[in-house]
């Protein structure tokens, strides 16, 4: 379930840094997209593509102060996406603290 990859990836981000005070949640998503192409010569033709993508977005305090920052990875198969607790993790969800 969706929901609760969500839950699990905001929870991983906020045990991962002692720095990490706050969250502005997580968030999974499917982005579908149709692209029609024709011209006067009678050709038509549709492509459709779909993207698949997990967010989470994190607030910490360090030596400079409170700072906010996020991860997004996005791939077309949500099989190839990373974990929800792996996106958590990220490093870069806690650049702040050093």
């Amino acid at each position: 379930m969706r929901l609760d990859e969500a839950l699990a990836c905001e929870q991983a981000a906020l045990v991962w840094d002692q720095q990490i005070e706050n969250s502005e949640g997580a968030s999974v998503s499917t982005h579908e997209t149709l692209g029609v192409y024709g011209n006067s010569l009678e050709f038509l033709a549709e492509n459709r593509k779909t993207r698949q993508g997990i967010s989470c977005s994190v607030i910490g305090r360090g030596e400079g102060g409170m700072q906010r920052d996020y991860w997004y990875p996005s791939a077309r198969r949500y099989e190839d996406l990373k974990t929800a607790a792996a996106v958590g993790k990220k490093r870069r969800s806690v650049r702040c603290s050093g």
